[in-house]
């Protein structure tokens, strides 16, 4: 789902891009938080460490990250004004 919006913004402008990066962040900011409630129950519960949920953890945490900070240099604040394909 988050490639598909990934794909999804680079063929959008304006405000819409900016909902489908919105969207997007929203979605990897949940699975942040849902992969940081499964590693807590991985560490403290089952006291045992997954070298594939610890990739997942890393994956997810990056694609927050990435989703926030595309968030933030889309904003209207610092374009100024919202792109064109032509000024791309």
């Amino acid at each position: 789902m988050l490639l598909g919006l990934a794909l999804a913004a680079l063929q959008t402008w304006g405000p819409t891009q900016r909902r489908v990066l919105a969207i997007s962040f929203l979605l990897a900011l949940g699975g942040f938080a849902f992969s940081a409630y499964l590693t807590y129950i991985e560490l403290f519960v089952i006291e045992a460490i997954c070298n594939w949920c610890v990739a997942s953890a890393i994956l997810i945490t990056l694609l927050a990250i990435v989703g926030g900070i595309n968030l933030w240099r889309t904003s209207p604040q610092r374009l100024g004004a919202s792109p064109t394909p032509s000024s791309l």
